[in-house]
């Protein structure tokens, strides 16, 4: 009986038809899941992405917070002397 086990143990079997079913199989789901992906479709997009993006203008956005920081810094200065008036 314990050279049953011994045996079990230290023989080893290689089933080369088995392998390479078990390789294809993996190769074939690693394809289906990269196609799934679209990894391609994936750059493109963001690359009209960056396009769309370097196309925006935020100087007339710039432009209106600079005009309303000025305003509100002249409001600060009447708000400022008026209360020195008043004390």
């Amino acid at each position: 009986m314990a050279r049953n086990v011994d045996e079990r143990i230290v023989e080893m079997q290689f089933n080369n038809k088995q392998f390479e079913s078990g390789v294809k199989e993996s190769i074939d789901s690693l394809d289906k899941l990269k196609k799934s992906l679209d990894l391609d479709g994936a750059t493109k997009s963001f690359s009209a992405l960056d396009n769309a993006a370097s196309k925006v203008n935020f100087n007339p956005l710039q432009n209106g917070i600079s005009v309303v920081t000025q305003k509100l810094s002249a409001l600060e200065i009447v708000g400022i002397t008026a209360l020195q008036r008043i004390t």
